[in-house]
C-alpha cells in the first residue's frame, strides 16, 4: 500500500503569480516517479487523450480523478480538489479584477470592490 502524503495548508497556489493548475504538480510527480503519460493513463484506467488534455491544464480534476490519483500516487484526494478549487477561484478573481478596472465607476468605488475580493 502506498503511504499517503499530505501537503501543508499554506501551499495555496493563488497567493503569488499565475494560478497553478493541479496538473502542473502532477506532471512534476510523474516525472519524479518516471511514469509516462501512457503508463499513468493505464493506471488511472482513463483515455490517454483525456489525460494529455488534463496534463496540459485543459481539463479539471474531478473527485473521481482525485481519488484515483490518491490510490496511485499516495497524495491525498483533498489536495488535488483544493488545488482545483483554488485554481478556479484565482481565475475568477483575475477576471473580476479586470471587470472592476473597466467599470465606469469612481476610483473610490473600485477600491472598495478590490478590498471586498
Amino acid at each position: 500500500m502506498t503511504r499517503k502524503m499530505t501537503y501543508p495548508e499554506f501551499a495555496d497556489p493563488t497567493l503569488a503569480g499565475d494560478p497553478t493548475h493541479p496538473s502542473e504538480i502532477l506532471v512534476d510527480q510523474l516525472t519524479f516517479r518516471q511514469l509516462s503519460n501512457q503508463q499513468f493513463a493505464d493506471k488511472m484506467e482513463m483515455d490517454i487523450d483525456f489525460i494529455n488534455q488534463f496534463l496540459k491544464a485543459k481539463k479539471p480534476v474531478t473527485p473521481e480523478m482525485a481519488l484515483k490519483i490518491e490510490t496511485i500516487l499516495g497524495i491525498e484526494a483533498g489536495f488535488w480538489l483544493r488545488m482545483q478549487s483554488n485554481y478556479e477561484m484565482a481565475k475568477i478573481r483575475i477576471r473580476m479584477k479586470k471587470q472592476i478596472e473597466k467599470a465606469s465607476i469612481s476610483n473610490q468605488e473600485k477600491e472598495k470592490l478590490r478590498k471586498a475580493m
